[in-house]
């Protein structure tokens, strides 16, 4: 048997092979299936090897990602990536379909990436990276803000 063999019926009348779906297609396409435990630890040190990054455990479940105590990322598992980015970054992204809404704080900036597989990996880095810079401006802003008030 091959992949293309295997076939499910969708809801309908069981003679309405139009509506038929390989199995297999699907799950390629819409289960995310992640990274291998080596690409995953390679991502999460390529993340920590960012400048001034910290990790440890997210509050939710997960690792999280931090630049000067300000959290820019964080991960649920293996596939599921939370990353806040500039609003006028998080609009090109979503308009771009590189990521989706966050579920519960999209009003400050959060996008959600689901890794699908290592093809991923390279996306997913351009969006951490605007996260990152972004942590960066805005920790050094508050920096400059605290030394000059002294």
């Amino acid at each position: 048997m091959v992949d293309s063999d295997i076939e499910v019926i969708t809801a309908g009348p069981r003679n309405d092979r139009s509506l038929s779906v390989n199995i297999c297609e699907f799950v390629r396409t819409f289960v995310p299936v992640g990274l291998t435990k080596a690409e995953f630890d390679i991502l999460k040190a390529w993340i920590a090897d960012l400048p001034d990054v910290t990790s440890g455990p997210h509050r939710f479940g997960g690792i999280e990602f931090k630049v000067h105590g300000l959290e820019f990322m964080h991960f649920h598992g293996q596939t599921h990536l939370d990353i806040r980015l500039p609003m006028s970054d998080q609009a090109r992204i979503l308009v771009e379909g590189k990521a989706e809404k966050h579920a519960y704080a999209p009003q400050a900036g959060w996008v959600t990436f689901r890794i699908k597989s290592n093809e991923d990996i390279d996306k997913v880095k351009e969006i951490v990276r605007l996260a990152h810079n972004r942590a960066l401006t805005v920790m050094e802003q508050h920096q400059t803000k605290r030394t000059t008030a002294k």
